[in-house]
């Protein structure tokens, strides 16, 4: 028996240090001031196990990872977090709060107010606690284990201040009575499902009022907001939305002028059965110079209220994966991109988009692109002859699913000493591979972060690649092609060159260049179709002795 209540004990040595917060206080402690930030610990294991993967100071326990990491040296999944810090607090009573997905442990001078490690969704839970007038650590432990990840903590106190959104949640509809809970939320960009925003709020029939005073520069605001199922928008004395009936989420928004100064912002909510969603942002009106104003839409067809609008410096993104914010979903989005630019010249201009998936470009309401299709990654052009001065630009877009990126750029034609030029990538509609596809092999590298490539053969060519530009007219172009900086080792790759009814081969010595464009000549071409650039995998070198690369190339007209 003795033998097997000293293994108790050395189990218990092993497996308390992990169970138990790193750190705890009996009432008081005497640091000289409460610290300024979390001391945050983050292992790359669920159980917070080992030693740190990441220590840091963190300001607020306020994130949002999605589906991505906090830190490059993490996982997206299957992490944990141990936070620890000393507050100096008024004696009283007081509310902490937590909002996780995944697990989340909550102690207060070494004392579990919270206990919710298991997987979850988005899910906020509270308890109270009294306290002495003093310093006290709280600790937090966290863990996500897939799916989205996010941690939000707070407290509320003894001359509890709300620096952003002042929340009054109500176990009613109709905002009476006293409220449930009081908080103060960060922002108001909520989407709970069948959920319950907090401790003590049921999850259907609820109301919510948020007050906040803001200071605001002189200029006209719109105000958007989404709501499923009733929302009130007010600035100062002006109800500037009233949709105050059930509904699915729905997007509104209304313009308003205010002065310089601070100016009182009221939202009200309700929530009468099934999801309940409540988001409110704003912007200034006006033109960026040099900036596109995005509007973001939670959809692909850019129907009803942008669910927020921002001014982004260029259209050169590549989300991967991913979403462009934390308020759109990773699939099934739309932007629209407007902007006044000055032209400095007339003349004629080419336009380009690449994009994975549709796009639209118009200038001065003219369609200047249309490709409004599911694709990869495809670059396509279109020309307008425009006079020298300021033009209005606009472009839609659309991310339907998998990969989403969008690039638009635009360069001066011929008619004013500049050229016009049209780029087929091997990602692109006017690129296509001939031979199986087995013998294709994808690289990270090249022109647009990508090529493909395959061994040689010595005679009779098995695999090629093909590029077939959309000329924008008849005349002289200078043909280049681009080499990427691995595999494309072969000395001899033969580009054969189908021009105005014509056959011209360039043999390029590909194991020289490295991430380069290199010129094939000028020729002519007739832009009447059925001219191409290609490249075949037969190089008269020894047996699959070598590798050929496959990437852009690149028509300039002179």
């Amino acid at each position: 028996m003795k033998r097997f209540v000293w293994m108790l004990f050395a189990l218990a040595a092993l497996f308390l240090p992990n169970m138990l917060p790193a750190a705890s206080a009996q009432g008081p402690v005497e640091p000289a001031h409460t610290d300024p930030y979390w001391y945050g610990e983050y292992f790359a294991n669920m159980s917070l196990q080992g030693f740190p993967a990441v220590v840091r100071s963190d300001a607020d326990l306020d994130f949002n990872w999605g589906t991505g990491s906090p830190d490059p040296l993490l996982p997206a999944d299957h992490f944990s977090a141990r936070w620890t810090r000393t507050l100096d607090l008024p004696a009283g009573s007081y509310t902490f709060y937590a909002t996780s997905d995944d697990g989340v442990q909550l102690w207060v001078d070494g004392q579990l107010l919270i206990n919710q490690w298991q997987d979850q969704g988005a899910t906020t839970f509270s308890a109270q606690i009294n306290l002495l007038a003093g310093h006290h650590v709280a600790q937090v432990a966290y863990y996500e284990n897939g799916g989205g990840a996010l941690i939000h903590v707070w407290w509320e106190g003894p001359g509890t201040s709300y620096p952003e959104w002042k929340g009054e949640y109500f176990n009613n509809p109709d905002l009476l009575g006293t409220p449930v809970l009081t908080r103060n939320d960060h922002d108001i960009q909520f989407d709970w499902g069948s959920g319950s925003p907090g401790g003590g709020v049921s999850g259907d029939n609820f109301s919510v009022r948020w007050t906040r005073a803001l200071h605001f520069d002189a200029g006209t605001y719109r105000f958007h907001v989404t709501a499923d199922d009733g929302i009130r928008l007010q600035v100062d004395a002006h109800r500037i939305i009233d949709q105050w009936h059930d509904q699915a989420p729905t997007s509104y928004s209304a313009d308003i002028y205010l002065l310089a100064g601070d100016h009182q912002l009221l939202t009200e909510f309700y929530e009468h059965g099934g999801g309940a969603v409540a988001k409110v942002s704003w912007e200034k009106l006006g033109t960026a110079q040099g900036n596109w104003q995005g509007e973001y839409f939670g959809n692909v067809s850019l129907s009803g209220s942008p669910t927020f609008t921002r001014w982004d410096s260029a259209i050169d993104c590549d989300w991967g994966a991913g979403s462009p914010d934390a308020r759109l979903h990773a699939d099934d989005f739309s932007v629209r991109w407007t902007r006044t630019t000055s032209f400095p010249a007339g003349g004629s201009y080419i336009f380009y988009a690449r994009t994975d998936d549709g796009v639209r470009l118009w200038v001065d309401n003219a369609l200047v692109i249309d490709r409004w299709v599911d694709q990869p990654a495809t670059t396509v052009s279109g020309t307008a002859t425009l006079s020298a001065g300021n033009h209005d630009v606009k472009v839609e877009y659309y991310e339907n699913g998998g990969y989403a990126s969008a690039k638009v750029w635009w360069e001066q034609g011929q008619g004013n000493g500049g050229t016009q030029t049209v780029i087929v990538d091997e990602q692109d509609a006017g690129f296509a591979w001939g031979g199986p596809l087995t013998g294709r092999r994808d690289s990270t590298a090249g022109y647009s972060g990508h090529s493909y490539w395959t061994y040689n053969v010595s005679y009779g060519t098995v695999n090629s690649g093909k590029w077939t530009p959309a000329l924008p007219g008849p005349g002289q172009y200078e043909v280049f092609v681009f080499i990427p900086s691995r595999n494309a080792s072969t000395m001899s790759g033969l580009y054969q060159i189908y021009h105005d009814g014509q056959r011209s081969d360039h043999l390029v010595n590909q194991a020289i260049y490295y991430d380069q464009w290199v010129s094939l000549g000028t020729y002519n071409f007739s832009a009447g179709g059925g001219e191409f650039v290609l490249l075949g995998d037969a190089t008269g070198e020894p047996f699959l002795s070598r590798s050929i690369g496959f990437d852009a190339v690149k028509f300039v007209r002179q």
